[in-house]
């Protein structure tokens, strides 16, 4: 396995720009993310959708409102925390030069 090469000083200030919040879509994190996009942070939010309404393949009704409120966007998965690989994948996807890996939750 090939070991991910260090970040460099603006891969570290564009991650440290960038907030991944799990179970996002409830009241508490649905706010928080108002509070991160508000002080001009971008967020990823991780939910498995249990305490949350959502259509099948669509945004939760949550994070809609969300960016209603901010005018902003808000990535979203709808992903257990449990599930190493989704999460791994994820890191991977929202930073290519990403140094996460999962070892255990």
């Amino acid at each position: 396995m090939e070991r991910a090469q260090p970040p460099t000083a603006r891969t570290i200030i564009k991650m440290s720009q960038t907030v991944l919040v799990t179970g996002g879509a409830g009241y508490v994190g649905s706010h928080t993310i108002i509070e991160l996009l508000n002080a001009g942070y971008n967020v990823i939010c991780v939910d498995n959708l249990c305490n949350a309404f959502s259509e099948k393949d669509s945004l939760p009704e949550s994070l809609k409102r969300v960016q209603e409120i901010t005018g902003k966007t808000v990535g979203f998965y709808a992903v257990d925390l449990k599930d190493k690989a989704a999460l791994t994948a994820i890191f991977k996807k929202v930073s290519a030069s990403s140094p996460f890996q999962i070892e255990s939750v």
